[in-house]
């Protein structure tokens, strides 16, 4: 999310950028009005730190386990972990293979000629650890399988 405050006489943008993703929670940044977008968007990269680190990543990917359920933000789409770990045909760093429950997803667990997971055509996607949030499955497990509502 952003905001812009423009000083009169000045032909400048103060932009305050926020997001859970930036390594400060908020951060102003100044523009000129005649910035291309590709500059505002290095920017705001050197000076946000949009990325987390690989380490991070990598602590999340351990706790992730094939056959947790998970929901994958944006768009509350929800599914299983069907991979966790590296992966080779896409940019560097730790990646999470969801197969959806639903044909919301971009491919059959195949990426870029590599398979990684198998599931039904357009159930699959993969994601980066953070975009995950996690469901408990040893108390999913613990909830009665029948509830009988006439009791």
């Amino acid at each position: 999310m952003a905001s812009r405050l423009q000083i009169k006489g000045d032909d400048s943008v103060l932009l305050r950028v926020t997001h859970s993703d930036l390594k400060s929670f908020a951060t102003d940044v100044r523009f000129s009005l005649q910035i291309s977008v590709e500059a505002v968007k290095e920017k705001l990269w050197k000076r946000c730190g949009t990325k987390l680190s690989d380490d991070y990543m990598e602590v999340l990917c351990a706790n992730i386990k094939v056959g947790d359920r998970c929901e994958v933000e944006p768009g509350e789409k929800r599914g299983v972990v069907k991979y966790a770990g590296r992966a080779e045909a896409l940019e560097q760093g730790f990646w999470i293979g969801v197969q959806y429950d639903e044909p919301l997803g971009k491919h059959d667990g195949m990426v870029k000629g590599m398979r990684y997971f198998q599931c039904p055509l357009l159930c699959g996607a993969m994601a980066r650890p953070n975009k995950l949030k996690m469901y408990m499955n040893h108390l999913l497990q613990d909830l009665p399988m029948h509830i009988n509502l006439d009791e």
